[in-house]
């Protein structure tokens, strides 16, 4: 029999949380009764001990999860856009609309599965666990993304996103009129209203972090860098939609408002999804140590909407 297998330390700014909510929330396609089901199986333990669906998770516990016959991942020749690439680590620049790893109405046609064919054609057979992901995207967000090729590498990567000592820098057009620069701040969770959106409250969820600087005004919109501390789960979108300037063309978090205006239209024909771009991040590499400092354009159709934008602001004036 397959399994699959989950493990992680819990953030040290995590608020005391049932267990069955803390995982509901943090793996993908686990339900309420797997959850269940899980617990009662003796699958899930914290700290090396089994937990019963009571136990309260707190900050640095680890935790190991069991899920039996998971859905084999299948090599699959996709296009990958390598940006760099050695023994022991990849980095790639995903494309919009591309998801990482299997969800929900996303079984195939995934980043892991063209990594895996990736690492099948450059003759490596063991493969790490997880698959090396290191951090993720969401399907409509662009940019880097790293994948570790061994254990060892998987684990140091890990620790340095864990101990938030990877720098990571987002480009993002935003609504309305944003100044200077600021912080976001706030406890991020699921909606409980729409369990596919993340929501800032005062004192659920867990803690998260972002810095935005403005780098261009454009009548309507904005354009802002964001740095982030925390890589909570759409934490970008929510703080900005939090802060009331929702990232154009971002369907899920009110991004795809009801401005008529004809230059609006026009942007929205070009761009498919949000105007979200991972465009840099430094580390430091796993076997090395020396820093590695990637940074990459913004995706062509991007810019189209930017000149678009830029364009209208001059006619305005």
């Amino acid at each position: 029999m397959n399994n699959k297998h989950y493990s992680f330390i819990v953030d040290k700014d995590q608020e005391p949380l049932r267990i069955d909510k803390f995982l509901l929330n943090n793996i993908s396609n686990f339900t309420r009764c797997k959850i269940q089901n899980s617990l009662q199986a003796e699958k899930i333990s914290v700290n090396n001990f089994l937990v019963k669906k009571n136990y309260r998770v707190k900050p640095l516990d680890v935790i190991r999860v069991m899920l039996d016959n998971p859905e084999e991942i299948l090599p699959e020749d996709l296009s990958l856009n390598i940006v760099y690439e050695d023994d022991v680590l990849v980095v790639i620049n995903k494309p919009y609309g591309m998801v990482v790893h299997q969800v929900t109405g996303n079984h195939k046609v995934t980043l892991l599965h063209a990594i895996k064919s990736h690492l099948n054609k450059i003759g490596m057979r063991s493969k790490p666990f997880r698959m090396g992901i290191v951090h993720r995207l969401d399907k409509e967000t662009s940019g880097l993304l790293i994948f570790a090729k061994n254990d060892f590498s998987l684990q140091h990567l890990t620790y340095q996103f864990f101990t938030r000592s990877v720098y990571r820098r987002y480009l993002a057009l935003v609504w309305g009129n944003l100044e200077g620069y600021g912080t976001m701040k706030g406890y991020i969770g699921r909606s409980f209203i729409d369990r596919r959106r993340m929501e800032i409250f005062r004192s659920f969820g867990k803690h998260s972090v972002t810095h935005y600087k403005v780098l261009e005004k454009l009548n309507i919109v904005t354009l802002v860098s964001c740095r982030i501390d925390t890589g909570r789960t759409h934490q970008i979108r929510a703080h900005l939609t939090h802060l009331g300037n929702p990232i154009f063309n971002d369907i899920s978090y009110g991004g795809r408002n009801n401005k008529q205006k004809k230059i609006v239209k026009n942007c929205f024909s070009i761009l498919q999804g949000q105007f979200l771009h991972a465009q840099a991040f430094i580390f430091i590499h796993p076997i090395t140590g020396k820093t590695m400092h990637f940074e990459i354009p913004l995706p062509q159709k991007m810019y189209e909407v930017l000149e678009k934008f830029r364009n209208y602001r001059c006619v305005k004036k």
